[in-house]
Protein backbone atom coordinates (compact mmCIF):
# COMPACT_ATOMS: atom_id res chain seq x y z
CA UNK A 1 0.00 0.00 0.00
CA UNK A 2 1.30 3.46 -0.84
CA UNK A 3 0.60 6.24 1.64
CA UNK A 4 2.25 9.51 2.53
CA UNK A 5 2.94 12.21 5.09
CA UNK A 6 3.24 15.89 4.29
CA UNK A 7 2.62 19.25 5.91
CA UNK A 8 -0.82 19.26 4.26
CA UNK A 9 -2.97 16.64 2.61
CA UNK A 10 -2.76 16.84 -1.18
CA UNK A 11 -6.29 16.70 -2.66
CA UNK A 12 -4.97 15.37 -5.99
CA UNK A 13 -3.06 12.43 -4.40
CA UNK A 14 -5.23 9.30 -4.29
CA UNK A 15 -3.25 7.56 -1.51
CA UNK A 16 -3.94 7.53 2.24
CA UNK A 17 -2.57 10.58 4.06
CA UNK A 18 -1.12 10.48 7.59
CA UNK A 19 -0.71 13.76 9.41
CA UNK A 20 2.13 12.44 11.59
CA UNK A 21 5.19 10.40 10.76
CA UNK A 22 4.47 8.12 13.74
CA UNK A 23 1.00 7.29 12.32
CA UNK A 24 2.53 6.68 8.90
CA UNK A 25 5.14 4.39 10.44
CA UNK A 26 2.55 2.46 12.44
CA UNK A 27 0.53 1.64 9.31
CA UNK A 28 3.19 0.64 6.78
CA UNK A 29 5.76 -2.12 6.23
CA UNK A 30 8.30 -0.07 4.30
CA UNK A 31 9.05 3.63 4.71
CA UNK A 32 10.89 5.40 1.90
CA UNK A 33 12.16 8.86 2.75
CA UNK A 34 12.25 11.37 -0.12
CA UNK A 35 12.36 14.87 1.33
CA UNK A 36 14.53 17.92 1.69
CA UNK A 37 16.67 18.37 4.77
CA UNK A 38 15.61 21.41 6.79
CA UNK A 39 14.86 22.27 10.41
CA UNK A 40 11.48 20.56 10.16
CA UNK A 41 12.82 17.29 8.75
CA UNK A 42 16.12 16.97 10.67
CA UNK A 43 15.86 13.74 12.73
CA UNK A 44 12.25 13.36 11.56
CA UNK A 45 12.84 9.62 11.88
CA UNK A 46 13.66 9.35 15.57
CA UNK A 47 13.42 6.49 18.06
CA UNK A 48 9.67 7.00 18.55
CA UNK A 49 9.07 6.59 14.81
CA UNK A 50 11.40 3.61 14.58
CA UNK A 51 9.68 1.81 17.44
CA UNK A 52 6.30 2.55 15.79
CA UNK A 53 7.64 0.91 12.63
CA UNK A 54 8.29 -2.35 14.41
CA UNK A 55 10.55 -5.30 13.83
CA UNK A 56 9.30 -6.33 10.40
CA UNK A 57 9.71 -2.93 8.78
CA UNK A 58 12.50 -1.55 6.62
CA UNK A 59 13.48 2.12 6.31
CA UNK A 60 14.87 3.25 2.94
CA UNK A 61 16.46 6.69 3.04
CA UNK A 62 17.15 8.32 -0.31
CA UNK A 63 16.94 11.76 1.31
CA UNK A 64 19.73 13.48 3.22
CA UNK A 65 21.34 11.46 6.01
CA UNK A 66 20.28 13.80 8.82
CA UNK A 67 16.59 13.10 8.18
CA UNK A 68 17.23 10.01 10.33
CA UNK A 69 18.69 10.18 13.82
CA UNK A 70 21.58 7.87 12.94
CA UNK A 71 22.59 7.04 16.50
CA UNK A 72 19.05 5.91 17.28
CA UNK A 73 18.88 4.04 13.97
CA UNK A 74 21.97 2.03 14.86
CA UNK A 75 20.66 1.36 18.36
CA UNK A 76 17.30 0.19 16.99
CA UNK A 77 19.07 -2.09 14.50
CA UNK A 78 21.31 -3.55 17.19
CA UNK A 79 18.43 -4.05 19.63
CA UNK A 80 16.19 -5.59 16.95
CA UNK A 81 13.60 -2.81 17.18
CA UNK A 82 13.41 -2.50 13.38
CA UNK A 83 13.83 -5.04 10.61
CA UNK A 84 16.45 -3.23 8.54
CA UNK A 85 17.57 -0.01 6.94
CA UNK A 86 19.01 1.12 3.62
CA UNK A 87 20.50 4.55 3.21
CA UNK A 88 22.47 6.38 0.57
CA UNK A 89 24.60 8.60 2.77
CA UNK A 90 25.77 8.33 6.33
CA UNK A 91 26.88 11.34 8.30
CA UNK A 92 28.81 9.29 10.85
CA UNK A 93 32.40 8.37 10.11
CA UNK A 94 33.65 4.81 10.27
CA UNK A 95 35.34 5.72 13.55
CA UNK A 96 31.98 6.74 15.03
CA UNK A 97 30.38 3.57 13.71
CA UNK A 98 33.06 1.56 15.48
CA UNK A 99 31.37 2.54 18.77
CA UNK A 100 28.28 0.63 17.70
CA UNK A 101 29.88 -2.08 15.55
CA UNK A 102 33.41 -2.91 16.82
CA UNK A 103 33.93 -5.42 13.98
CA UNK A 104 33.55 -2.70 11.32
CA UNK A 105 37.18 -1.52 11.47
Amino acid sequence: MVSYNSRKQKPFVPYPFYSSVVDLASNNNVVVLCCALNDETRHMINREVMVALGKGVVIVNVARGAVIDEKQLLRCLMEGEIGGAVWMCLRMSLFSLNTFFPWIM
